[in-house]
């Protein structure tokens, strides 16, 4: 796992591995962070040994809840493209070429925090880099949208990014197909930025260390503090009368200095 930046075509990228800090959506400039989320990335390109033509990609993005004591807290999200078949083709969920995938998040108590958002849009980002591929088709399916919540987020998220379905049944919209685009048709969505601040994941370990070495120090210090005034006590039961000698002539002292 890298913790630098990657290069693509000399351009830099965002680090392989970030750390999101997440503040509720509902008071994003005046809410603590509600939680932290460990993002690494991970990109493959397979290319043609002749001409460097890219044959076969994929990007894996995979996250972690940090802290989380309890429910599910980590996953990931993918994407491929592949040069192969009668055009090239990306899919938005599979990080597997051809092989069909879903898209799922359900961090406990994090729901609509807009964290399946900032994981799609970078995967949509992505795609982008191949603008006349065929978009994979997406199938949308019932038991995804049980939930009277989960299944409008859950189109909404597809929506935003451009991609129209024909939905099929009882004119809910729980289930349907994506109809067919090229990625250069697909739109990037940042509105998880009022709530989502991207970290370098080095300076978060790094200020975790700085602070561990902080609490030691003064950890030393404490016990310091404590052995002298544990040895006072011990010379006050030994010898009493000096020990109120010299409590009495530091009172005096103090006074007149």
């Amino acid at each position: 796992m890298s913790f630098g930046p990657l290069l693509r075509n000399q351009h830099s990228s965002t680090p392989s591995v970030v750390l999101l800090e997440v503040r509720d959506r509902n008071e994003p400039a005046t809410s603590d962070p509600i939680a932290w989320v460990l993002v690494s990335r991970h990109e493959a390109v397979k290319m043609h040994p002749a001409d460097g033509r890219v044959l076969e990609a994929s990007i894996t993005l995979s996250y972690e809840r940090l802290g989380a004591a309890r429910g599910l807290k980590a996953g990931f999200f993918g994407g491929s493209f592949s040069a192969f078949g009668r055009e090239p083709m990306v899919s938005l969920s599979s990080s597997s070429p051809g092989t069909p995938g879903a898209i799922f998040l359900d961090l406990d108590g994090l729901r609509g925090q807009r964290i399946g958002r900032y994981l799609f849009d970078q995967v949509v980002a992505w795609a982008k880099r191949w603008p006349e591929a065929q978009v994979a088709q997406i199938r949308l399916r019932a038991d995804d949208a049980s939930d009277e919540n989960n299944g409008p987020r859950r189109n909404r998220l597809y929506e935003a990014c451009n991609i129209e379905f024909d939905y099929e049944g009882d004119g809910l919209k729980r289930a349907g197909r994506s109809r067919p685009m090229r990625a250069e048709a697909l739109r990037t969505v940042n509105t998880w930025r009022v709530n989502i601040s991207e970290r370098p994941a080095m300076d978060w370990f790094n200020k975790l260390v700085d602070e561990r070495f902080a609490l030691q120090a003064d950890t030393a210090r404490l016990r310091q503090a404590l052995k002298e005034r544990n040895a006072e006590v011990r010379d006050a039961e030994q010898r009493p009368v000096r020990w109120a000698l010299v409590q009495l002539w530091r009172q005096v002292a103090w006074r007149l200095s």
